[in-house]
Order: C-alpha cells, then structure tokens, then sequence
C-alpha cells in the first residue's frame, strides 16, 4: 500500500521511529517539568500531548479485551477440558465393546 502512495519501507520505519521518539520525548520532559518545575500545568500539557499517539492503541487493546470477554461468557467457546473429557471414555467404551465381542 505503501508503494502506491509513493511512500517507500524506509520511510515508513523512519516515520515509525520518529513518532516514537517524540512521544518518549514529551512525556519524560513533561513528567520532569511537573516534578522540579514551577510551572506545573506546562508539564501536564506536555505529558498529554505525548501520551496523545499512545491513546488510540490503548482505546483498541481495550476494545478486544472487552469484546474478548463479552464472547467468552457467551458460551460460544468450549474449553479444552470438556472436549478432551468426552473423547478418552468413549475411546475406552469403544474398546471394551470391541475386546468383549472377541471374548464371546
């Protein structure tokens, strides 16, 4: 999708790259004026504009936790434990059936 824009790979990591710099940037220059600054709301402002890129992914990694759970407890999803309990004993019924048979 990249190539169709005329936007290469390299360019894209840089961007990726630069993007998280920033953010590390903001918040850790917004986290020390808050702490030993005078002017506690410019640190405030700085942190949230670099906690800003991070929001959305946040918002998301929620989003599926919650709709994750929401499927679970609707009981469209067996667990393991009770599909593997039903197959031995019908395997072990199968094969008394089968060595009762050879005794007769």
């Amino acid at each position: 999708m990249s190539e169709k824009l005329g936007i290469g790979v390299d360019y894209v990591a840089l961007f990726s790259i630069l993007l998280v710099s920033i953010t590390l940037v903001a918040l850790v220059v917004g986290w020390y004026i808050r702490r030993f600054g005078k002017k506690k709301w410019l640190g405030y402002l700085i942190s949230f504009i670099g906690f800003l890129p991070i929001l959305p992914i946040m918002i998301a990694g929620s989003l599926l936790s919650w709709l994750g759970k929401q499927y679970w407890k609707s009981g469209k999803v067996r667990t393991s434990k009770a599909s593997s309990a039903k197959e031995p004993t019908n395997i072990i019924d199968d094969w008394e059936q089968s060595f009762k048979g050879l005794e007769s």
